[in-house]
């Protein structure tokens, strides 16, 4: 009632009554833990170090709660102490699975999907790519497996495969992921947007360090298509070195990937021997027409 009317003053102070009321009391100690759960959801967004000592003191009272640890996971996450929210996550995800209910695992599936997106996102921080790609693909499953389907639940499919994309460099899942959200709800493709610009990646499948000098055109944030760095008549571009067998969107120091409909690309070997100026003398396109999706595509460009 209170968190209804806006009244979170009058229910922190009911809730830390029921705190005192309960302390001492072990028969009520879940109900201790409830009350020290549902106060820390009430503290301020930022005020993240209290919210960790009262699930803290939730998850003492009551060890066996997926949700305290799932949720104290995030927040550990969020303050940036990534190993101890692995170890949450990891916990909470344990607990899920020692659920024997039928028709409460059905409640708790979207749980259990939150739980697994929470892993992806911390695997990915601690550079583990192909664990978190698995969590972010159990993630999508559970999401598919949840009824019913609505708008809201494909939308963060979208959003899943996106972060596939942009974290872990995987279109093919995000494509995936992306058919699963449409599938669920055709009318997510209102998320879609139209793009005329893509990402360029670019793969050395060479046995040599190549040094790229780029120039691409793109739309600048006043609506107007510009070459950077400088016109074509200027001598200035932006460089990147790629190793041998190695691959990587190509970027600009301080300002991220590249999104261009087009670039000029020069190539030379770390030891300054010319590899190829076919793309510096003509553009290599990357769009040729508008196209709709989720996010930037990739343009994929192999040399040799």
């Amino acid at each position: 009632m209170y968190l209804k009317a806006g009244n979170t003053s009058a229910a922190r102070a009911d809730f830390e009554g029921a705190i005192n009321s309960a302390a001492g009391k072990s028969s009520n100690s879940k109900a201790l833990s409830k009350a020290c759960f549902f106060q820390q959801m009430m503290l301020p967004e930022q005020d993240r170090a209290r919210k960790v000592e009262l699930l803290n003191k939730a998850i003492r009272l009551d060890p066996q709660n997926f949700q305290y640890r799932l949720v104290r996971g995030v927040r550990l996450d969020e303050m940036g102490q990534v190993l101890l929210a692995l170890v949450d996550t990891q916990k909470a995800i344990s607990l899920f699975a020692e659920e024997n209910d039928l028709a409460k695992w059905a409640e708790i599936v979207p749980e259990i999907r939150d739980a697994f997106h929470n892993l992806a996102h911390i695997l990915y921080q601690l550079k583990k790519p192909e664990e978190a790609l698995k969590s972010y693909t159990v993630a999508v499953d559970l999401s598919w497996k949840t009824r019913p389907h609505t708008k809201e639940e494909a939308k963060f499919v979208v959003h899943i495969g996106r972060e596939m994309f942009s974290f872990l460099n995987a279109p093919d899942d995000a494509k995936k992921a992306f058919n699963v959200a449409e599938k669920m709800s055709p009318a997510v493709t209102a998320e879609r947007s139209s793009f005329n610009e893509k990402l360029l990646y670019f793969v050395n499948k060479s046995q040599t360090k190549l040094v790229l000098a780029i120039k691409y055109h793109t739309l600048g944030k006043d609506n107007q298509w510009r070459w950077l760095p400088g016109d074509l008549t200027t001598a200035d571009a932006a460089n990147q070195t790629i190793g041998p067998g190695e691959s990587a969107f190509l970027a600009v120091k301080e300002k991220g990937r590249i999104q261009a409909d087009r670039v000029r690309l020069f190539l030379w070997s770390d030891k300054n021997e010319v590899v190829s100026d076919q793309y510096w003398k003509q553009d290599l396109v990357l769009v040729e027409q508008p196209y709709q999706g989720y996010m930037l595509e990739r343009f994929t460009f192999s040399w040799p």
